[in-house]
């Protein structure tokens, strides 16, 4: 996908959020939030290649799980086993430390690559950029935007990314007391 002109970025995020608090986004479960939201930034011409929705569980054998969208694929869950070596593995991550700090995270290149989490990984992805989301969100606790856009995501787009993804979190959050 071609790089996003700023100027072409002014309302996206405006429009991806009525979607979201619209009857189509109130309608759908969590696979069907984050597949429409992938399709949805896309089609604002945002040069998206995979989203995902990271989530702890209260299960006592699954730590933690994801749904991933990409343009190719329906969305894939991810389920992350208890257990002691991925835990210590992922509490020096940088991953763990930018939800600690409840900053945004941006891998890239060798970084990228060391990601142990799946749900992140794909072929081609230049940048994977992480936004923590707040407790109040409920059990998501990031939403993660992929590209294969030669240089990864710009400013703009990144804006956009931050205006939207508490809304997605909080919209994954509702739809998971609906169906669960």
């Amino acid at each position: 996908m071609a790089m996003t002109k700023p100027s072409a970025l002014k309302e996206p995020a405006a429009t991806l959020l009525a979607w979201l608090s619209g009857a189509e986004g109130r309608a759908l479960d969590e696979a069907g939030l984050v597949a429409g939201l992938g399709r949805q930034l896309r089609a604002a011409g945002l040069p998206v290649d995979r989203l995902a929705a990271l989530r702890w569980t209260l299960h006592p054998g699954v730590l933690a799980a994801a749904l991933s969208w990409t343009p190719e694929r329906a969305v894939q869950s991810y389920d992350r086993e208890q257990g002691f070596e991925p835990p210590a593995a992922f509490a020096v991550s940088r991953l763990h430390d930018a939800l600690v700090m409840r900053g945004s995270l941006s891998l890239q290149g060798e970084a990228l690559a060391l990601i142990a989490i799946e749900a992140l990984r794909g072929d081609g992805l230049v940048e994977q950029f992480i936004l923590p989301c707040a407790p109040a969100d409920g059990p998501f606790r990031a939403i993660a935007f992929g590209t294969a856009q030669r240089g990864g995501f710009i400013a703009a787009e990144r804006a956009v990314f931050e205006r939207v993804a508490p809304a997605l979190a909080a919209r994954l959050c509702a739809a998971g007391r609906r169906t669960g």
